[in-house]
């Protein structure tokens, strides 16, 4: 078998096997009309929506707040030693690089683009936030074996990447996947596939936690911020999904909304 041959063969399997994962991933979501997280979220969305009518400058005054609060806690549980007012004053003084903090206000910013413009995400896309979070990488997914960032898990080689981002990246655009899930748990499995496939040298989680309030803010929700006060509960969650365990990344990301929610004032 020529060198050609094998690299299609283990493209094939491990495209076969991605597959696979993928499907069974929907299954432990069939009983999620059990679930009360839905109504209570409901709940407060419809409370914060009355607040914002009732108050009409509050919802710019919050978005803004809510921008520099994601980049923070983002950037906390990336282990850097920021603080919310260095985030606060970047983001008012519209400042979106170079450094840290300033990447990644302009990653988020490109994040709200593509959720107010209903832009799907695309592996371009995720290359493009990838991009804005490390310029000098300019988004270039990698060419070599991740880096070993989850105990018992591989992701895939390089050379199948780009045809497993597109599978992935098709399964989130796909009727099912929009009508079957509910935004937070649309979310929770777009950041779970790219913790998976680990696309780039570096960045992945970051990226991932970024990308995936695309699937919140489209459909009118806040985006996802995962408090990093959260981030034992938040590696442990992200450990079993890579193992396909995906309940406790839903999990925690229904209690980080609620506790957006309640950054705001806004309690069930």
């Amino acid at each position: 078998m020529s060198d050609g041959q094998a690299v299609r063969v283990r493209t094939v399997v491990e495209i076969g096997c991605y597959h696979r994962r993928m499907a069974e991933l929907p299954i432990m979501h069939a009983h999620r009309a059990v679930y009360d997280w839905v109504d209570r979220l409901k709940s407060l969305r419809a409370a914060y929506k009355a607040a914002c009518e009732a108050e009409p400058a509050r919802a710019d005054r919050d978005s803004e707040w809510l921008d520099a609060s994601l980049v923070y806690h983002s950037l906390r549980l990336k282990g850097l030693d920021v603080t919310q007012e260095d985030v606060h004053e970047a983001r008012r003084a519209s400042r979106t690089g170079p450094g840290d903090i300033g990447n990644a206000l302009a990653a988020w910013s490109r994040v709200r683009d593509l959720a107010i413009t209903g832009v799907a995400l695309t592996p371009d896309s995720i290359a493009e936030i990838n991009g804005l979070l490390d310029p000098d990488a300019a988004g270039r997914f990698r060419t070599g074996a991740p880096v070993a960032a989850y105990a018992g898990h591989s992701a895939p080689g390089p050379d199948v990447l780009p045809a497993l981002l597109d599978n992935a990246m098709d399964w989130f655009t796909a009727e099912s996947f929009n009508t079957d899930f509910h935004p937070v748990e649309q979310a929770a499995l777009a950041l779970i596939r790219i913790c998976d496939l680990q696309p780039f040298p570096s960045n992945n989680e970051l990226t991932a936690r970024l990308a995936a309030s695309v699937f919140t803010l489209r459909a009118g929700w806040l985006p996802i911020v995962v408090h990093h006060e959260l981030e034992a509960e938040y590696r442990k969650a992200i450990l079993h999904a890579v193992h396909m365990d995906t309940q406790p990344v839903v999990d925690l990301l229904v209690k980080c909304a609620e506790l957006t929610y309640a950054d705001l004032g806004i309690t069930s």
